[in-house]
């Protein structure tokens, strides 16, 4: 169903669609798909009563509604999805700077543990010197050389030197107690300190790595929603691809149908009229079929524009062939519909490069038209942009074809 739909507005037509693009081709599958999940069909009007010509356009405005419904919906997430997405880089960005802020904390509370160190080290060697040299004040105070306490008592003269000696020793021992203590207290106070700051420096080591798992997180984040953005984007192309087309449909009133038909059985009917097939072989113009192959092929790769009659901006089917005969002084009628009328019929066997042929497309009726090169190709405008594609060995065109004309003399 959604390929059906896709093939019945991809031709393009003079009067009824929307402005080509030339990503419509790649979007194509997609648009089809999406129509057949959402139930969407639109009807092919190949209906005869003017009930069932009202039900069709009815059908395809309720289509519409709902198409434009969800693409607001679709705009509406994708909004949200940038405001998600927002948040979660803003969040990144915080993360990252309290991480540098930490690590820089860090750092310089490795520098001071390491001072704490040296002056750990430095105060215990100062203890150790200064007990030195208070014994050594003593050791002078009554004799040179390396004696000991002991020596020093027992090298007293007298009872009362005895405990003037004593007394001394008491006082060192005394003194380089309470160097001992002070010293004891200031290293006690420096490796609390020195706790305090590896504590705080363990604390926000760890404090970085959770805030790591969380930058971690938040990429992850970003780039879900990045996805999901994408696809929300590329469903919105597909339905505003969409409502090309449902336009597309609905430009197409039953009065332009009906006449359009019976346009198309008048001039059916034409071409069986001897009087008009001897007027119209005095007609046909003059022209080189190959050089006008060629200057037709040139313009191969050039968007769809609905009502387009130019290489710039580009053409829709009938503008395209109108302006290609042109250009060799063969002048043809503006729609794919009056052109049907002119030019002599052609039977599907004796089709020669440079005939136009037709097909019934998205409405009864010729509704599209391309130029017949040869070999069972044909080069034309449709809904994907101008191209050279197979004619009968491609079952949509196959299926659709209507007709031939030749409008040049041989």
């Amino acid at each position: 169903m959604g390929l059906t739909i896709l093939k019945q507005n991809r031709h393009g037509c003079d009067k009824c669609m929307p402005n080509g693009r030339s990503s419509r081709w790649k979007m194509a599958l997609s648009v089809g798909s999406l129509l057949t999940l959402s139930g969407f069909f639109i009807p092919h009007a190949n209906a005869s009563s003017l009930s069932q010509k009202k039900q069709q356009l009815q059908n395809l405005k309720n289509q519409a509604s709902q198409n434009s419904a969800q693409l607001s919906k679709d705009q509406h997430q994708k909004s949200q999805f940038k405001q998600q997405i927002q948040a979660y880089s803003d969040s990144i960005q915080n993360l990252k700077a309290s991480i540098s802020t930490n690590q820089n904390q860090m750092s310089s509370l490795k520098q001071q543990i390491q001072q704490m160190n040296d002056k750990i080290n430095k105060t215990q060697s100062q203890l150790q010197t200064d007990q030195n040299n208070v014994a050594q004040m003593i050791r002078a105070s009554y004799e040179d050389g390396n004696v000991s306490f002991l020596q020093v008592l027992f090298k007293s003269t007298s009872w009362s030197d005895f405990l003037n000696r004593l007394n001394d020793l008491a006082e060192v021992t005394k003194a380089q107690k309470a160097l001992v203590n002070q010293v004891t207290t200031l290293k006690k106070q420096l490796e609390q300190e020195q706790q305090q700051k590896q504590s705080s420096y363990q604390h926000l080591s760890s404090r970085n790595a959770q805030l790591a798992v969380l930058v971690q997180v938040d990429a992850q984040l970003v780039k879900k929603k990045n996805q999901a953005m994408k696809q929300v984007t590329h469903d919105a192309q597909v339905r505003t691809q969409q409502a090309g087309v449902l336009e597309s449909q609905i430009h197409l009133t039953k009065s332009e149908v009906a006449a359009l038909q019976a346009q198309t059985i008048r001039d059916e009917a034409k071409m069986k009229s001897k009087s008009y097939l001897t007027q119209a072989k005095q007609s046909l113009g003059n022209a080189n079929t190959s050089a006008l192959i060629s200057f037709a092929e040139r313009f191969e790769g050039r968007p769809y524009v609905w009502g387009g009659t130019s290489p710039y901006p580009g053409f829709d089917c009938s503008g395209f062939t109108q302006y290609v005969y042109g250009h060799f002084g063969i002048n043809l009628p503006r729609t794919s519909g009056a052109q049907f009328g002119v030019g002599l019929p052609v039977s599907r066997n004796n089709l020669k490069p440079g005939d136009l042929v037709f097909f019934s497309t998205y409405a009864p009726g010729a509704s599209h038209v391309g130029i017949y090169i040869g070999g069972d190709q044909m080069i034309d405008s449709e809904d994907s942009g101008l191209m050279v594609t197979n004619l009968f060995s491609n079952p949509y065109w196959s299926a659709r074809y209507i007709g031939a004309r030749d409008v040049i003399r041989h």
